[in-house]
């Protein structure tokens, strides 16, 4: 299997607080992956280190081999990387349409593939109307709409369902798990919902103060007493 993303002894230092302390795992292409962890585990500062927020203290990061590491955001994405964040990062004042059009002409796409993204997503009917006459969940199928438009290969995804009632969770997992599947895209995602976590990743990250204490398996993590004691105390169980 082909590697998409490696993390090698991530760093980072603010001040004298280790927020990421020598963190590496690897993704393999095509790839379905959970990042999880408590409230201030480092799995935000994390994502900004990977997609070029942040720049680490020490480590490094290849995407397809090759080094990203001082590599500035934009850059980053043109080489395969795409991100959406915990609140939905869209043009407010701009349509769907427009949104769409905005990150394929950063992307050096087509704009006409916009309706056809737009329909991909479901989100079709929405297409002239303003960003904030829309339901949140909608927001957030615009947004990873966009994110989508460059085509990236790794998919950063900053808790997808943040907001959403348990029907929209379950409806844009399942529809982020399809087209991940359809287009080959390497996928890894934070999310509080465990639900989302254990009933679709295939694989699950556990990070804890910054550092990462568990890889493995749904069936893996939700056995794992170190997590269960992380999570919910020492007689609590993860249940899916």
């Amino acid at each position: 299997m082909t590697i998409a993303l490696e993390v090698k002894s991530l760093s980072k230092n603010f001040g004298g607080l280790k927020a990421i302390d020598d963190m590496s795992f690897s993704l393999d292409d095509g790839g379905f992956t959970a990042l999880i962890g408590p409230n201030g585990a480092g799995k935000t500062t994390c994502f900004n280190l990977l997609s070029g927020v942040l720049e680490p203290s020490a480590g490094g990061m290849l995407l397809h081999g090759q080094s990203i590491t001082s590599m500035p955001t934009h850059l980053r994405a043109r080489q395969g990387m795409g991100r959406t964040f915990q609140i939905a990062a869209t043009f407010r004042s701009m349509t769907v349409l427009e949104n769409i059009e905005v990150a394929l002409i950063a992307a050096k796409q087509d704009k006409f593939d916009a309706t056809a993204l737009l329909d991909e997503l479901g989100i079709a009917e929405h297409t002239d109307h303003i960003i904030t006459e829309l339901a949140y969940g909608d927001i957030k199928r615009v947004e990873l709409a966009m994110a989508l438009a460059s085509m990236p290969s790794v998919l950063l995804l900053d808790e997808p369902t943040a907001g959403m009632g348990a029907n929209e969770r379950l409806s844009i997992m399942e529809l982020i798990a399809r087209l991940a599947r359809v287009r080959g895209t390497t996928v890894l995602f934070t999310e509080h919902d465990m639900d989302s976590v254990f009933g679709f990743a295939e694989r699950i990250l556990v990070m804890d103060q910054g550092q990462l204490i568990a890889d493995g398996s749904p069936e893996d993590i939700r056995s794992n007493t170190h997590v269960q004691q992380i999570y919910l105390g020492d007689e609590a169980t993860l249940d899916a």
